[in-house]
């Protein structure tokens, strides 16, 4: 609609600064369960779901049912808007001069611009791709306004959506400053990830994770040698394993088990039921990861006896490990077969991606050691969880507060 309008037959909101007409029928994507509420209200329906308007350039107009939002020149870093009568935080990061049609001389830009309205409910935004932006996704267990205003800042950001109360996208970022960035998301204790595009989830094909200290919260060698009185010898040999110190892995394997000779087949059960617990969110990522189709991966250094309760308990798809030899209800000290180490870890990611035809960008990883890393340069999204500084360094992404299913953040989620 025109400037001069009060309201636009197309979408049915008051246009403050104009409407753009659309030939389809505008509610349907308005009306998720969130909308119906205030669908006989879209005035408040706006003021209560917009979280930033966002340029974009097109250099043909394309139909488009979203309400075109007033363009203030004065500012141009982030503005926290107050809490509205539902207690959701409004975010808004005003256009620079260049965004707005203008270039910085103020003639007219050559190409067309558009505005496109943004909602806080993921029901609305989780259909829309965002090809032409760079995106931010921050994610903590508890955000403080000013430091999301900092950054969105420091990046200069075109807008700023709220993907939960633990999550923020940032639209439009500045990459170039990327380093800054990243030091002021350490320095608030952030994680943090440049996603860009953000890709539908059922467009993964796997999903490999490691067990001890990714998928569950312990080193279960560690926790077997305490029954014998053992725990410190093996677990400096485990720390220095996994921070990259000592170079085969098989060998590392090796001493350990040697030194787990004459324990009870039983403190196997006792380590599982009373010592073993899932990290936050494990359950929910393999359970969305396999809703969306995605094929999903157990492979690890530890032992069988875990690895085949864990794939029965969360369904997954395909579990390996190495298998500890027992006679006469003791272990031996020994393992049986061949090691399942670093190079063992990433054939196997190899191996199925090559029956599932996947590229590395539909593959997921997840470490926190050194013989993870062959395994996680498989993977496009290479994450390193709660990991030992060499394995940071390599991955390309990381958590170091959130939890594992703050992976699922990366993604737009099909339900």
């Amino acid at each position: 609609g025109r400037r001069g309008r009060s309201r636009s037959p197309a979408c049915g909101i008051p246009a403050q600064g104009g409407c753009l007409q659309s030939r389809e029928q505008p509610q349907r994507r308005l009306q998720s369960p969130a909308a119906q509420g205030t669908a006989r209200h879209p005035e408040a329906l706006l003021e209560r779901r917009a979280v930033v308007a966002v340029l974009f350039r097109f250099k043909r107009r394309r139909r488009a049912d979203f309400h075109r939002a007033p363009v203030h020149r004065a500012a141009a870093n982030p503005t926290l808007k107050p809490k509205d009568k539902d207690g959701c935080a409004v975010r808004a990061i005003l256009p620079r001069p260049e965004r707005r049609g203008l270039s910085r001389t103020g003639s007219p830009s050559p190409k067309p611009y558009k505005w496109q309205l943004f909602y806080n409910d993921p029901s609305i935004t989780r259909g829309f791709f965002f090809t032409s932006m760079s995106n931010l996704i921050l994610q903590a267990l508890r955000f403080e306004p000013s430091t999301i205003e900092t950054i969105a800042a420091l990046a200069n950001a075109e807008g700023v959506q709220e993907l939960g109360p633990t999550a923020v996208r940032l639209l439009g970022v500045d990459t170039s400053q990327s380093a800054e960035i990243m030091a002021a998301c350490q320095q608030a204790r952030l994680d943090y990830a440049f996603i860009d595009p953000v890709h539908l989830l059922r467009d993964m094909k796997i999903l490999a994770m490691d067990m001890d200290s990714t998928l569950i919260n312990i080193e279960c060698i560690d926790e077997i040698a305490a029954a014998v009185g053992r725990k410190a010898e093996v677990a400096a040999i485990t720390e220095a394993a996994m921070r990259g110190e000592i170079k085969d892995f098989a060998e590392s394997l090796t001493r350990r088990v040697a030194l787990l000779e004459g324990v009870p087949e039983s403190a196997l059960l006792q380590v599982y039921e009373q010592r073993l617990q899932l990290n936050a969110g494990a359950e929910r990522l393999v359970k969305v990861a396999k809703q969306h189709g995605v094929r999903t991966l157990l492979v690890s250094g530890g032992f069988t006896f875990f690895t085949q309760r864990l794939q029965e308990r969360l369904g997954i798809d395909e579990a390996y490990a190495n298998t500890l030899e027992i006679k006469d209800g003791k272990l031996t000290g020994r393992v049986q077969g061949d090691i399942v180490g670093a190079q063992t870890k990433a054939d196997h990611v190899l191996r199925l991606a090559k029956t599932l035809n996947a590229t590395k960008e539909q593959i997921i990883a997840v470490g926190d050691g050194a013989n993870d890393l062959p395994m996680m340069a498989q993977a496009y999204y290479s994450v390193a969880y709660r990991a030992k500084p060499v394995v940071q360094e390599q991955a390309r992404f990381a958590l170091n507060v959130s939890p594992l299913d703050a992976i699922l953040n990366w993604f737009r989620l099909s339900f």
